[in-house]
């Protein structure tokens, strides 16, 4: 590809990966990535039942986690509005996602991409499995964040891939596949258009 393609396909990334960007951090602050990871095991075990209720202590066995963390942190999520509490019979209190919770769990699911590999496998991926794929994704943004940030730094808002390969810390075939990655993969459903 010559350096006119390889500009285009540089500038066309920063509004779709900027959208993505925003996405992640709007998740991000419902739940912080970085500290809550058995809230995202229980949003995303909870949204892989496809709306079936569970129990505090059906959750502590499935993510094999101790009841009383299990009880904390479905405390948090009902205080940040992602999961909601009935009641059920004999009083045993069941956790399902609220409409937040439900929109949490697509955006995420959808934003990498995990609801097309679930279809695509026709099975379920565990939450172990979707949290090692999330910490992908999460290494792919990081690499695009430094294309971004060199982008909106220069003047033209163009660099030639071996520019941003370079920022990136990788080779230019490397690049090259994070970033038609993130152009082809949107997250809104609609498709990424690329300038030629």
């Amino acid at each position: 590809m010559g350096e006119r393609g390889e500009e285009a396909v540089a500038t066309s990334i920063p509004r779709e990966v900027g959208r993505r960007i925003s996405l992640l951090r709007e998740l991000d602050s419902l739940i912080d990535f970085s500290r809550g990871e058995l809230q995202l095991n229980i949003i995303i075990k909870l949204g892989e039942t496809g709306g079936r209720d569970l129990t505090a202590s059906q959750l502590s066995k499935i993510l094999g986690e101790r009841y009383r963390s299990v009880i904390d942190a479905l405390h948090r999520l009902e205080r940040k509005g992602l999961v909601e509490k009935r009641v059920g019979e004999r009083g045993i209190l069941l956790y399902t996602l609220s409409a937040t919770g439900k929109w949490y769990y697509n955006t995420l699911t959808k934003l990498l991409n995990l609801k097309g590999e679930m279809e695509a496998e026709d099975q379920h991926l565990s939450h172990k499995t979707m949290l090692r794929h999330f910490a992908k994704e999460a290494r792919t943004i990081d690499y695009i964040v430094d294309a971004i940030i060199a982008l909106a730094t220069t003047t033209k808002k163009r660099l030639p891939l071996e520019t941003l390969a370079s920022i990136m810390g990788l080779s230019t075939t490397r690049a090259q596949s994070y970033l038609d990655y993130l152009v082809s993969n949107d997250v809104s459903g609609s498709s990424a258009t690329r300038g030629t």
